[in-house]
């Protein structure tokens, strides 16, 4: 085993250190964000790629790789509109992505879903007053 493991390794057979798993777990949710698969990938998704049938790593170190990213303000977790956790790489252009996608998605931040419907016909919002245009 090289001398450039992370210690946590050491007891395995394990060929890579926290910090590939880091990098890699930001590699791949940057190759995930894009206009066909949203701004920012589902866990499942991540997981094809970092701890499935052909990857290197374990799954329990890609999740503490994504909880370092996140407390390391690299990656930032966040619930889409149908209630599913993703994940966006904390840089500018993804995160303009990731506004642009809750704008057109009517999301609310606070509930962290989709608002259903016509706005005037919400409970919670007032319609428009009608103005003389």
């Amino acid at each position: 085993m090289a001398d450039t493991l992370d210690p946590r390794y050491a007891h395995d057979d394990r060929d890579y250190s926290s910090q590939d798993v880091y990098e890699s777990v930001l590699q791949a949710v940057r190759a995930r964000c894009n206009e066909m698969q949203g701004p920012g990938p589902r866990l499942r998704q991540l997981g094809h790629s970092l701890w499935g049938q052909y990857s290197r790593y374990e799954r329990t170190d890609v999740l503490a790789g994504i909880q370092a990213a996140i407390q390391n303000g690299d990656l930032v977790k966040w619930t889409d509109t149908e209630g599913m956790t993703r994940y966006t790489v904390a840089e500018e252009d993804e995160l303009q992505r990731l506004v642009g996608y809750m704008n057109r998605h009517e999301y609310d931040p606070e509930t962290g879903y989709e608002q259903a419907g016509d706005p005037e016909s919400r409970p919670d919002t007032e319609p428009e007053p009608a103005g003389n245009d």
